[in-house]
């Protein structure tokens, strides 16, 4: 196994490659900044799942078709900053797979049937999540660490009167701003050497329209500048300081408070009597 590849194209992307011959196959996996932070609730995930679903030249059924006739996968996921992008193809197949990879990221189509399609999933999804109180709670708890509004305090799928009012042209136009290859990078593993790398991928992905390059997302405004515009208090978090306040009680010991030491031991068994002697009855002592 030899040591990994970096590679930097003109148009921002970045390619890295990690031979392993011993595998017959080639994993992709990528990144786009084009998450739920860089647009209005629910059209990042509408984006995501449907940049595979038809282009400007062929429609859903002829991308899944072609993906299917060559044994390869293409998929993407929409998080809080970025969007993941999943492959798997062949040596032999590497340059078709290539091919609807960069054709779906520069011209998808979002066709009105397919993002009805999309609509339902994602509200199936809102429902399914009420009944998982696992996912339920990781979205609570993410609601309470970050000021209200901030991106990684909502759900990346947005919320049900987002998901309903998601158009066609509000996603060519998010496309358009964020699905550029600067900030985008793709990782290759597998039986796939650095001069396919630099003759193959290469030449395909250079071939996208580099867009902007991505802005950070802003940092989470402490409690107490958020105090400041308006937004009304959350329960459980207080401004200024870590936690709920005792009140001078003592309070539990959390798992990263240090330990206390355990109380001194006390004296066990029988009280211990003094005795003296004095005269009685029978030549016994009497005990105080």
């Amino acid at each position: 196994m030899t040591e990994p590849v970096r590679l930097a194209l003109d148009n921002g992307a970045v390619l890295l490659l990690r031979e392993d011959h011993g595998n017959p196959s080639i994993a992709i996996r990528g990144s786009v900044r084009a998450g739920a932070a860089y647009g209005a609730p629910g059209v990042a995930e509408f984006a995501a799942r449907l940049v595979f679903r038809g282009t400007t030249r062929r429609s859903a059924s002829a991308i899944s078709d072609a993906i299917e006739s060559l044994g390869a996968a293409l998929s993407s996921t929409n998080a809080e900053e970025a969007v993941a992008i999943h492959g798997r193809c062949t040596r032999e197949t590497l340059k078709a797979t290539l091919n609807l990879l960069t054709e779906s990221l520069a011209t998808p189509a979002f066709a009105e049937g397919e993002l009805e399609k999309v609509r339902g999933e994602v509200l199936g999804d809102f429902r399914a999540q009420q009944d998982d109180t696992r996912r339920a709670a990781v979205r609570r708890l993410a609601e309470l660490l970050y000021s209200r509004g901030h991106a990684y305090g909502r759900d990346p799928k947005g919320d049900e009167k987002s998901v309903r009012n998601v158009k066609p042209k509000t996603l060519r136009a998010f496309h358009e701003a964020h699905y550029g290859a600067a900030g985008m990078i793709l990782a290759f593993s597998g039986d796939i050497d650095a001069e396919s790398l630099r003759n193959t991928v290469a030449p395909a992905i250079e071939g996208l329209n580099p867009g902007s390059p991505p802005k950070p997302v802003p940092a989470p405004r402490p409690e107490k500048e958020a105090a400041g515009t308006g937004e009304p208090p959350r329960p459980g978090l207080r401004s200024g300081g870590g936690g709920r306040s005792t009140g001078g009680r003592r309070r539990h010991r959390g798992r990263g408070d240090k330990p206390q030491p355990p109380p001194p031991a006390r004296r066990c068994g029988p009280p211990r009597h003094r005795f003296r002697r004095r005269p009685h009855e029978g030549g016994e002592a009497k005990a105080r």
